[in-house]
């Protein structure tokens, strides 16, 4: 029995590059390939990620040394290998994920860039495409064991993410939710930048589950981005308004490939992006006026602060100066208190 995974890889331009593809950290175990031919682009990605359910408000470091604790198997190294058709606007393949442990004692010695041979020009694809159906073999008889995971996927342009796990081929209990949800975000990472939200908090997106009797995930996916605007919307500060028309921009650019596209009649009216768009634009200049109101206060209090320290800098002078006359000239000093030297 086949189970299917739908997502979005978030892209503002509405086609995804496939050469430029790759993780964008620089750990001594990933590896980022990319050929563009004229038959289309073959891809090698590895990318090793923490997929612990720990914590990361207490950092990278604390979060380690937790799940060693608990014995929490947290690092996990992902394998992405695939190839496009001819009209570059479909990539697919099949991708893995491994302990650890795992991959150093056996994943690694059939995956690493030497055995690969990743080919270096369109004259070495055709022998590298059939080496790569013994490699991936051999790194499926892996899989289905130990924690170890393999599926299906296939990526279009327009960025629709689709993981597809043989539930017979897997002989340990296990949360095909969880594994479908680390596959997007290892995809995610590898073909996404973030730039309207930190890593750390981007939950606004993740993987459904294609069902005959539930929402249609492209529908799923569209509230999840349009909740996160309305959030935003009302925190009502600079950073808010900033990610929220950011955001928006994606949420647009979505609708107008997945919904506007599909069959259900007046859907595409559902969202005033238009509209939205100008009150996040008034809200982000209200909000950039009133930080800007901040340092003219802080002149203010800065001036008044500088004429009081000046006033009783002069205080103290002629008070010092009256303490040091002899006392011959303060006799003479007028009973209007005025001191004429």
């Amino acid at each position: 029995m086949v189970k299917r995974y739908k997502a979005w890889i978030p892209n503002v331009t509405g086609r995804l590059s496939f050469s430029h593809i790759g993780p964008l950290n620089n750990h001594k175990r990933n590896l980022s390939k990319n050929l563009t031919h004229s038959n289309g682009v073959d891809l090698v990605c590895i990318d090793t990620r923490n997929s612990s359910d720990t914590s990361m408000v207490l950092g990278k470091w604390l979060k380690k040394r937790i799940d060693n604790l608990l014995k929490k198997q947290g690092e996990y190294v992902f394998l992405a290998i695939g190839f496009s058709d001819p009209q570059f606007e479909e990539l697919k393949g099949h991708v893995f994920k491994f302990t650890l442990k795992n991959w150093e004692a056996n994943a690694k010695s059939i995956a690493n860039d030497e055995a690969i041979g990743f080919p270096k020009n369109e004259d070495e694809v055709a022998d590298y495409r059939s080496r790569s159906i013994e490699i991936v073999a051999k790194l499926k008889r892996l899989c289905g064991y130990n924690g170890n995971h393999y599926a299906d996927f296939s990526l279009s342009r327009p960025g629709e993410l689709t993981i597809e796990f043989d539930e017979t081929s897997y002989h340990f209990e296990t949360s095909f939710d969880d594994v479908a949800s680390s596959i997007f975000r290892f995809f995610r990472e590898v073909c996404h930048t973030h730039q309207h939200h930190t890593d750390r908090n981007d939950v606004i997106l993740d993987v459904y589950a294609e069902e005959s009797n539930s929402t249609n995930w492209s529908h799923e996916a569209l509230y999840s981005m349009m909740r996160y605007v309305i959030m935003a919307k009302r925190s009502r500060n600079l950073e808010s308004y900033q990610s929220a028309l950011g955001v928006t921009a994606y949420a647009e650019t979505f609708h107008r490939n997945f919904i506007d596209v599909g069959n259900e009649p007046g859907v595409r009216s559902k969202y005033n992006f238009a509209e939205l768009r100008h009150s996040l634009q008034a809200g982000l200049d209200r909000a950039k006026w009133q930080d800007q109101q901040i340092p003219s206060w802080i002149t203010v209090a800065s001036f008044a602060f500088a004429m009081v320290s000046l006033l009783l800098l002069v205080l103290r002078t002629s008070f010092t100066i009256r303490d040091e006359l002899p006392s011959a000239m303060i006799s003479e000093i007028p009973k209007t208190g005025r001191l004429y030297i």
